[in-house]
């Protein structure tokens, strides 16, 4: 009995024992564990702030670029303006009182032509593409063309995000977005497809036509739907001080050229 109660003990120990040494590897492993993931952290931290320095990097050289290019087509948008404003005329002949006042009365402002919604419609002109309005604002209207979001690949997709997001950091503040919805007109093309289906010949195919024909009216009438997608863009005007038309210009052809450069991947203008 004495012998098995040693022998027992001495078991209880051995167990101990390699319970103890199990813990104190199980905490050998634990510790490196801890020590490789810190390790690893802050590689990734490095690698993280290597790539955001690389980013502000590259986006100051963009900055800088467009800064430039702007500048550039500022100075030709001006040389170009006062070519304009500066037109060779011909040496004044010396006309007699009643020839000056036909001149003058030939002279004939650039307004818009006067129907009867003309009175309903708060315009002034319209110049160079540029609307004035009859509280004097200057506004440009930007058509633009969508293109399938849902039909491009996940990196593409990725890329239009960005190029709008690019966008909307470096758009003026009095910009807005208009999305005009209409029934889409169908007639057209349905009389195309009766044009086509009178002069065909095999009659099974004839039935096939009237039979799409038929089914382009019942979809087209629910559900045919066209949209177009205009950009509005206003030049920031303050009360009291008066717009310089050059100045009104080049802003305008600016805006006109950040769009182009960065909504494209987006959009066609």
């Amino acid at each position: 009995m004495k012998q098995k109660l040693k022998e027992a003990q001495l078991a209880e120990k051995r167990e101990r024992r390699e319970q103890k040494q199990q813990q104190r590897e199980d905490k050998a492993m634990s510790r490196k564990q801890e020590k490789e993931n810190r390790q690893m952290q802050k590689e990734q931290q490095k690698k993280d702030a290597q790539k955001q320095k690389e980013q502000a990097r590259e986006n100051f050289r963009q900055i800088r670029e467009q800064e430039a290019e702007e500048r550039n087509l500022r100075n030709q948008l001006v040389q170009n303006v006062e070519k304009e404003e500066r037109p060779v005329r011909p040496p004044k002949k010396e006309l007699s009182r009643k020839e000056e006042k036909s001149e003058k009365v030939q002279e004939v402002p650039d307004l818009l032509p006067m129907s009867w919604t003309a009175s309903y419609i708060p315009l002034k002109q319209v110049k160079n593409g540029i609307i004035q309005t009859s509280d004097n604002r200057f506004v440009k209207i930007v058509e633009v063309l969508p293109i399938n979001f849902l039909l491009r690949s996940s990196s593409e997709q990725r890329s239009i995000i960005l190029s709008f997001m690019s966008y909307l950091k470096i758009a003026p503040p009095n910009i807005q977005l208009k999305v005009l919805s209409r029934k889409a007109d169908i007639q057209e093309y349905i009389d195309k497809i009766d044009e086509e289906a009178e002069k065909e010949t095999d009659e099974r195919c004839k039935i096939l036509q009237e039979d799409y024909a038929e089914l382009i009216k019942s979809l087209g009438m629910k559900e045919a739907i066209t949209r177009r997608f205009f950009l509005i863009f206003e030049y920031p005007s303050r009360s009291g001080v008066r717009i310089q038309t050059k100045e009104m210009y080049i802003f305008i052809c600016v805006l006109l050229c950040r769009l182009q450069k960065n909504i494209l991947p987006c959009a066609e203008i």
